[in-house]
């Protein structure tokens, strides 16, 4: 048996699990070392658990100062592992760590100690002379430095219009030396109109290429981690709303949006509501329940504007174990609500016109 101790940090405060598992465990050849594991049959056994990780998530251990990502699991919970060695300690222990993926088109933040290493070199060139005769130790600072710059114009390319270059002065100038020293690393150009792209030939491969466009958008919205983690476990009807609005906000902010002229194989196209749900694994039922659950509830629930139903606001403050379907049930006494309200409605009219008559 060995006792997973698991810190879950996808939502920025730790979530302090444990977990007991039955796997083969090997000695180590140091009886200090306690044993070894391997992750494919820890990963099984914890996924067969009532205390499985669920997605999104990556999965690593430390072994030493190192970070040993052993699993991963997908947004529709399926999880990818490879055979690899994890060290377990001699009081059968494994510690575990959870974080979110990095959404795809972002970088991984700097390790902590990057700050350490800048330091460490601010204070090793004190003088102008130094910096200009210690090649090794100028090289690495300047690469890093140019590499995030990069990576911040070459993002401003697709979603925004091209920046206004430095004005003429001594900040051009080092601008220039940095670029001299770099030999090529820098691949900065003066801004230039750009070439309008070819429009791909069929509506599926255009829809592609809007896709590609649109995902880092998508996937770097400030409300998208925490869609993502709130679908990982049932949800109460409070949770479930909550995740429409989120949707229902994303859906207005990027569709609509324009590819840039130079996009290949979509120049110029108008990004549509089935693009930012296709990349959230979302159909047009969905985005059609989600519409008509959040409209019925302006109009029942909690402070609604026709009327503040009862059992809708006891629904929406329940804080019950939530169960399978309850979105689909929601609905369900949503549109009851709202068709018993119409027939009032038309009744009380069929009857003051019956008065008049």
């Amino acid at each position: 048996m060995v006792t997973l101790l698991i810190e879950d940090l996808r939502s920025g405060v730790v979530d302090s699990q444990l977990a007991e598992i039955k796997v083969h465990l090997k000695a180590a050849e140091d009886s200090d070392d306690g044993f070894w594991a391997d992750a494919v049959d820890v990963c099984n056994a914890l996924q067969a658990s009532p205390s499985r990780i669920d997605g999104p998530a990556k999965v690593y251990t430390m072994r030493a100062r190192f970070r040993q990502f052993f699993m991963r699991v997908d947004f529709h919970d399926n999880h990818h592992v490879t055979p690899a060695h994890l060290g377990v300690s001699k009081q059968r222990t494994l510690n575990v760590y959870v974080e979110a993926p990095i959404p795809q088109g972002q970088l991984p933040c700097r390790p902590g100690y990057t700050s350490d290493i800048r330091r460490g070199n601010d204070s090793d060139s004190d003088s102008d002379s130094e910096l200009s005769t210690s090649h090794t130790n100028t090289r690495p600072q300047m690469r890093v430095q140019t590499r995030d710059e990069q990576i911040e114009a070459l993002s401003r390319i697709n979603f925004a219009a091209p920046k206004g270059r430095l004005s003429p002065g001594s900040n051009a100038g080092s601008h220039k030396r940095r670029r001299k020293k770099l030999h090529g690393h820098s691949s900065a150009k003066p801004a230039a109109l750009p070439i309008p792209a070819q429009l791909a030939e069929t509506e599926e491969e255009r829809d592609d290429a809007i896709i590609k466009w649109i995902k880092p958008q998508v996937e770097n919205h400030p409300e998208f981690l925490q869609y993502m983690q709130s679908k990982a476990k049932l949800q109460r009807v409070s949770e479930v709303l909550k995740q429409y609005e989120i949707i229902s906000h994303m859906l207005e902010q990027l569709s609509g949006l324009t590819t840039p002229v130079d996009w290949d194989g979509a120049p110029g196209c108008v990004v549509k509501m089935d693009h930012v749900l296709r990349i959230l694994n979302l159909n047009s039922d969905w985005a059609q329940q989600c519409q008509d659950t959040l409209a019925l509830v302006k109009f029942y629930g909690i402070d609604g504007t026709r009327y503040e139903d009862s059992r809708v606001v006891n629904m929406i403050n329940s804080t019950a174990v939530p169960k399978p379907n309850v979105t689909d049930k929601f609905l369900e006494l949503l549109q009851t609500v709202d068709c018993t309200f119409t027939e009032d409605t038309l009744g009380e009219s069929a009857l003051l016109r019956d008065d008049d008559d």
